[in-house]
């Protein structure tokens, strides 16, 4: 998963609270706008889950507009002078299409998916010669087929969208329909520029028809797969050779140096417990989660590894199949050592007392799952963790290159994650990214291998800078005293990317607060002592004023659900409720609150290049100005909504300084966010400048 929202989650959000989808369909739709990167409206007309004229006509009044069905505008006919109005990469980048132009008033309408309405107007406004814009809203499919046909010449791209809703009216025939909303029944004209009708009268709006069950799913062809946090690695693992991993026996061990000994046949279908890639990873992560719980400093530790493992074993080019004994390996690295230390490389190399107890219990997660059958790798990757780079480890002294890929990735990524995440570590502190990195080094070529440390650097600071110019790294605190129901809901929160601190009482939550900045407050309101919304009444008092709260409760009487309201919750929420439902309603209350607004971001364009940051910007459609220093000089780039509107350095400006500024290797960056640019100079996608200026670069080193 990811830590944003998909695209257009305020339209499902608006058919939940009509009563147009049922909660059961509300998450298979997300999980299914998540899986196939689609806009949430697509993902519903996908699934079935509700017609379009009920899609467009809720999208419509939650925009304030009106909506052009995909029928309608397939049959469109509309000008070559009008579509040249409006350039392609324009309309690509806003998701627009024009449909209309008013020589009288000036006024261009166009239809649009960007829920952004306001806008898509007024950067419409800036780049063509209209005085008004006028924005329609359209199935994002429709928008996207309208734009290949006209622009791309793609006279079929309409077919994929009408065909199956052909096939469905066929078998329907003889059905009443039902009819909500209005169509725009748009008369296009026979001029070049077309002629603007006025606005069609409403249609009276029905009552929907009473919902049906839903019909269960077919059973599916395959092993059935579970969505996990290391999404990019499931994909990597999508192209492995293997599509499934066998629990008795995963891959070939190896018999001796350099004699391979085949896997046993597998058994029969009937009696082999076969499972995805995903759902064995998905396991390993639910079960040390739990495990997790019982220890407070070690609570998300394991994820954490997990997922620097696989970044770092994708940078140094490790094979698919290997990343996944690898990552295996990284959710096992804890299980089986009990005491009271924690057993990292970095405590085991400077205290005697952890290196004793780390002799006694390193084999310990090889023994746990010995009828596993665990792969050479992976058995190798956590049987040599406490390898030291210097040859002074144990337990067969290996040194340097001897020591596996896998144990070296390991003991930088388990150490680093221990002193950034645990306040119980030798620094008796959370260190930063940079902190830790520093601290990392001062053990490079004694502990640990330079190659991978000066990796993790590279991905530790970039990570660090990435979340403060995406803004997107949030600190919850989840107050609740029932360990079951949040253990789930904890580790979701962590796979859309939050930090998460927990609190039992109403007590440690205050003391959280005292010690910790906090962005969300999500808590129960039966509580020990006293009740959640007297913690919320203390934080609004207290030091919290404008924190956002979401109540998570078994209660849902109508005096506890008013009495929320009054204390401006952002949501109540009842439980029983779906842990990534919540975990997305704490995104988009974390998206719209003030505090993603409040601070600016300085780096070094050493630790992170230009063109990533401007594509992180890009991509997370951020707005600001990007001042940058070096000694070449100072320049300038403007950003509006992810898009860059201007620049300047030295004597150029617009697209040229863009391409000047493209070639700095080493100087300073910084980002005002609170910049807002009053135009658009360069009316350029993001993508085409970049690219622009790779190539000549290219040229001018040639």
């Amino acid at each position: 998963m990811t830590g944003v929202s998909p695209d257009g989650i305020e339209v499902i959000d608006k058919l939940a609270a009509d009563g147009l989808i049922e909660p059961f369909d509300y998450d298979r739709a997300l999980h299914h706008a998540e899986r196939h990167a689609v806009r949430v409206e697509e993902a519903l007309l996908e699934l079935e889950l509700i017609t379009e004229p009920e899609l467009l006509r809720t999208v419509a009044e939650l925009v304030r507009t009106q909506f052009v069905s995909t029928e309608k505008l397939a049959k469109a006919q509309v000008s070559r002078t009008l579509i040249e109005m409006v350039p392609r990469r324009l309309a690509e980048r806003l998701g627009a299409f024009p449909i209309l132009f008013d020589r009288k008033t000036l006024t261009l309408s166009v239809v649009t998916y960007d829920l952004q309405v306001v806008e898509v107007a007024r950067q419409l406004r800036v780049a063509t010669e209209a005085r008004a814009v006028t924005t329609y809203v359209a199935r994002p499919g429709a928008v996207r087929a309208a734009i290949r046909k006209y622009y791309y010449g793609e006279v079929d791209s309409f077919d994929q969208l009408l065909q199956p809703r052909r096939q469905r009216r066929t078998q329907a025939l003889g059905t009443p329909a039902v009819t909500r909303g209005d169509y725009i029944d748009v008369d296009f004209g026979t001029d070049d520029y077309g002629g603007r009708p006025s606005a069609p009268q409403r249609s009276p709006r029905v009552a929907p028809p009473a919902r049906r069950a839903p019909e269960p799913p077919p059973a599916p062809a395959a092993p059935a797969m579970v969505e996990i946090a290391d999404a990019s690695l499931m994909a990597a693992l999508n192209q492995s050779p293997s599509a499934s991993v066998t629990v008795a026996s995963t891959v070939a061990h190896t018999a001796s140096p350099g004699v391979k000994v085949a896997a046993p046949e597998p058994e029969p279908a009937a009696h082999a417990l076969n499972v995805s890639p995903r759902m064995f990873l998905e396991t390993l992560n639910v079960m040390v989660t739990l495990v997790e719980q019982e220890r407070a400093e070690l609570r998300g530790h394991t994820s954490l590894v997990a997922r620097l493992t696989r970044k770092l074993c994708e940078m140094v080019d490790m094979p698919k199949d290997h990343a996944f004994d690898v990552v295996v390996a990284a959710y096992l690295h804890d299980l089986g050592k009990t005491g009271n230390y924690h057993l990292t490389p970095l405590n085991v190399a400077q205290y005697e007392g952890h290196r004793v107890q780390a002799q006694k219990s390193y084999a310990a997660p090889m023994r746990l799952f010995e009828s596993a059958g665990l792969s050479d790798r992976t058995a190798k990757s956590l049987n040599h963790l406490y390898e030291r780079f210097d040859g002074n480890g144990f337990p067969d002294r290996l040194q340097e290159r001897d020591i596996p890929l896998g144990s070296r990735i390991l003991a930088v990524v388990e150490t680093y994650a221990d002193i950034t995440a645990s306040s119980k570590n030798p620094y008796r502190r959370r260190l930063s990214p940079r902190e830790a990195c520093e601290a990392i080094q001062g053990l490079v070529g004694t502990v640990f291998d330079p190659t991978i440390v000066q990796l993790l650097q590279r991905l530790a600071v970039g990570d660090e800078v990435r979340q403060q110019l995406l803004d997107d790294a949030r600190t919850v605190l989840l107050l609740d005293p029932d360990v079951e129901s949040t253990t789930v809901l904890e580790m979701r929160l962590m796979e859309h990317g939050h930090r998460v601190l927990i609190a039992r009482s109403f007590d440690q939550a205050l003391n959280i607060l005292a010690e910790n900045e906090v962005d969300l407050l999500l808590t129960e309101v039966d509580l020990p002592a006293q009740d959640g919304f007297r913690f919320v009444e203390r934080c609004r008092a207290g030091s919290q004023p404008d924190t956002p709260v979401i109540f998570l409760t078994r209660r849902g009487d109508r005096e506890s659900v008013q009495r929320g309201v009054e204390l401006s919750a952002a949501d109540y929420m009842v439980k029983p409720a779906s842990p990534e439902v919540v975990a997305m309603k704490v995104g988009q209350v974390l998206s719209q609150s003030r505090r993603t607004q409040s601070h600016g971001v300085s780096g070094s364009l050493r630790e992170m290049s230009l063109p990533d940051v401007v594509q992180i910007l890009s991509n997370g459609r951020k707005s600001g100005k990007l001042t940058l220093t070096s000694t070449a000089g100072s320049g300038e780039l403007h950003f509006g909504a992810g898009a860059i509107c201007d620049a300047r350095f030295g004597e150029l400006g617009g697209a040229d300084a863009v391409y000047a500024l493209l070639s700095l290797r080493d100087g300073e960056f910084a980002l005002d966010p609170s910049f807002l640019p009053l135009r658009n100079a360069i009316n350029q996608p993001t993508e085409s400048l970049l690219l622009e200026g790779m190539r000549r670069l290219d040229e001018g080193a040639r």
